[in-house]
């Protein structure tokens, strides 16, 4: 029995001394000092089922969905006139600013859009349509806007703000009769 465990512990051992020498050649930095976008705390953006095997995914930043930017209406059209109606969708974008891998500064960027119903470029625009073309201009936006300053700590209202109007000129640029408008809740 001895000689079975002494084989077990020396077999765990040069297995866990393989694990640590190959993080350890990894280079893998000593310190982190980033913001990023905090993880998402919507229920349903929780994978189901086995995850795929393989090599792990590489942090690409944030992937905004559509399915985050459920839009309703607001108001109604009225069928008069060359554009009509709004919807809207109200999200809070999460980030952190990390030293160590630990949060040092949190802050939320509360946003709400508001998009035509009807508009005499595209016509009819679906909730969908509006979902998806905010979660285009968000993933153009955040990650250039995140590195655009080495640390935001204790700025997150100046971030909230420049947030803000880079979207409204991602949506100009982009999508110029959307009719999209960009503002904090009211």
């Amino acid at each position: 029995m001895t000689t079975k465990s002494n084989s077990i512990a020396a077999a765990l051992v040069l297995a866990f001394t393989c694990v640590l020498s190959a993080s350890c050649l990894r280079g893998e930095p000593e310190a982190s000092h980033t913001a990023t976008p905090s993880p998402s705390t919507d229920p349903g953006s929780e994978p189901s089922g086995p995850e795929p095997i393989g090599e792990a995914p590489q942090e690409s930043g944030p992937a905004y969905r559509p399915d985050q930017f459920p839009f309703h209406v607001f108001t109604k059209d009225d069928g008069k006139g060359e554009a009509g109606g709004s919807q809207q969708t109200e999200y809070t974008f999460d980030f952190e600013e990390r030293e160590w891998w630990l949060p040092v500064y949190v802050w939320r960027c509360p946003i709400q859009i508001e998009v035509a119903i009807r508009s005499e470029l595209y016509g009819r625009i679906s909730p969908t349509l509006a979902s998806r073309c905010t979660a285009e201009v968000a993933n153009e936006v955040v990650n250039p806007l995140l590195e655009s300053q080495v640390a935001w700590r204790n700025q997150g209202e100046e971030f909230c703000y420049e947030l803000q109007e880079r979207l409204r000129q991602e949506f100009r640029a982009r999508y110029r009769g959307l009719g999209a408008r960009v503002h904090k809740p009211r």
